[in-house]
């Protein structure tokens, strides 16, 4: 029984809100799915919080249509200084 997992390009996680009846897996392709599961507390535990949060970013990266590699996530030119996001 693995907690998370990483598929093709989806991120699998186990209900543990259904555990020990039942053993039910999550299929997870946006990262607001991923926010959802974590508030829910679906996957418990920091370190499985941990890693479901750090595939929630690449899932949300996935998604980042930047015009060229200067930009950055938060639509920024390169080499400023980034001192605190909201």
């Amino acid at each position: 029984m693995k907690a998370v997992e990483w598929i093709s390009n989806r991120l699998i996680l186990l209900d543990q809100t259904e555990l020990p009846n039942t053993e039910v897996y999550l299929e997870l392709s946006d990262y607001r799915q991923v926010v959802e599961s974590i508030k829910k507390m679906r996957v418990r535990g920091a370190p499985a919080i941990g890693i479901a949060a750090a595939f929630g970013l690449v899932l949300g990266a996935q998604g980042i249509q930047a015009k060229s590699v200067e930009v950055d996530v938060c639509g920024r030119e390169s080499g400023v200084p980034v001192v605190a996001v909201q």
